[in-house]
């Protein structure tokens, strides 16, 4: 189904929302800035942190993460305190965190 993100700038903030095609939200929580980041997940800001929301806006990455940075198959590359890992949907660390910069392929 088509989704849309719609964003308003309300109480000194932007808030921004994932609707579906009738225009209903799929999510009570509001982001700072919603964009589509693969087939199945929407890349979502919240207080300058990053995390993931599904194709039915349930959050299945928590904003604590300084960038989501690529996602292949279940695989995804985040920057985390300045460090870089790889982690899986379901936030397992399949590599920990490191200075060196990542790269999937």
């Amino acid at each position: 189904s088509t989704h849309y993100i719609t964003c308003a700038y309300s109480d000194g903030r932007n808030q921004c929302y994932l609707r579906d095609n009738s225009g209903a939200t799929l999510h009570t929580k509001y982001y700072d800035a919603i964009e589509n980041f693969s087939n199945t997940l929407y890349r979502v800001r919240k207080n300058n942190y990053y995390g993931a929301i599904d194709t039915n806006g349930k959050e299945v990455i928590p904003c604590v993460y300084d960038a989501l940075l690529q996602q292949a198959d279940s695989a995804l590359l985040v920057k985390f305190h300045g460090l870089y890992g790889i982690i899986d949907c379901k936030e397992n660390w399949k590599l920990a965190p490191q200075p060196n910069r990542l790269e999937l392929v």
